[in-house]
């Protein structure tokens, strides 16, 4: 707010043009040479470290793993339907540091003494060989959050576009039982896509959540089906799926979760279809 003098230009590269004019800083890179003023986000007041225990574990695809975690009894975890937290993976046989990765959370923000996380593998990483490969149910873990501005927005009746992919599907099924536990009716359309039959996950919970929602449709979508599949649903990337069911993007909002290429794809595709781009919210992974 004060003091921090000029923004510098190893700042400049990351940060976006809407931050600068509101006077954001990277606090690495602004060094204190006069009294500073600062102003913090209220959420991120909301910021706790936990240690946590595993208290259910399974694969739910090949290579991405569910985790439910307890955490400590008495303690509470507040976050959005959308955001995320970090997660520890310590030192182990292989991996000689602690580091930390962002999960998004799963699970509902009305459960606040359980999360869920969809863990994928990714050869070689450091985080996911741990999950996948060392940890067991009734371990212990350490997490911090919540964090992130990816998050559902309920001020508004307009219709829902939710889109994902692989473990791009857990805040959207923390945003779909927010809004089932709460009762939100809006009409909404989930565009999952994978690319077999195997790779899809909670296919039982959302077409449950067809029959018990208000106005809800799941549309499953694969790319990499054979004959020997039987798959008798939409194949393509979503897109295409989008292009077929999305009539018209007025009075509609979306909410995206993936890697950059899938984002970068279905913004185009959305806003092609009339959804304005500052109704698109989302997280992309890298």
């Amino acid at each position: 707010m004060e003091g921090g003098g000029p923004i510098l230009s190893t700042e400049i590269p990351f940060m976006s043009e809407e931050e600068i004019e509101q006077g954001v800083r990277l606090s690495c890179q602004c060094k204190v040479k006069e009294n500073i003023k600062i102003e913090i986000p209220e959420e991120l007041f909301n910021v706790k470290e936990y240690t946590a225990v595993v208290e259910e574990m399974e694969d739910v695809t090949p290579v991405i793993k569910r985790l439910k975690l307890k955490l400590p009894e008495g303690e509470e975890i507040n976050f959005k339907p959308g955001q995320f937290i970090q997660f520890k993976a310590p030192k182990y046989e292989g991996n000689d540091e602690e580091v930390y990765r962002a999960y998004s959370i799963a699970s509902s923000p009305f459960e606040k003494n359980h999360i869920e996380l969809f863990i994928g593998y990714v050869p070689n990483g450091i985080c996911t060989t741990y999950v996948h490969k060392h940890l067991k149910v009734g371990d212990t873990v350490q997490i911090n959050g919540p964090y992130g501005d990816f998050y559902f927005h309920e001020d508004s009746d307009r219709e829902i576009v939710l889109v994902a992919a692989g473990t791009g599907i857990a805040p959207i099924l923390s945003i779909l039982r927010y809004m089932k536990e709460k009762n939100i009716n809006r009409k909404t359309t989930f565009y999952f896509g994978a690319r077999t039959p195997e790779d899809l996950m909670m296919t039982d919970f959302l077409k449950e959540l067809e029959e018990t929602m208000y106005d809800f449709k799941y549309i499953p979508t694969l790319t990499r089906v054979t004959e020997e599949h039987n798959w008798k649903g939409e194949r393509g990337r979503v897109n295409v799926a989008i292009e077929k069911y999305l009539d018209s993007g007025e009075n509609k909002e979306a909410y995206l979760c993936g890697n950059k290429a899938m984002i970068d794809t279905m913004v185009e595709a959305l806003t092609a279809k009339g959804i304005p781009e500052e109704l698109i919210y989302f997280d992309k992974f890298d």
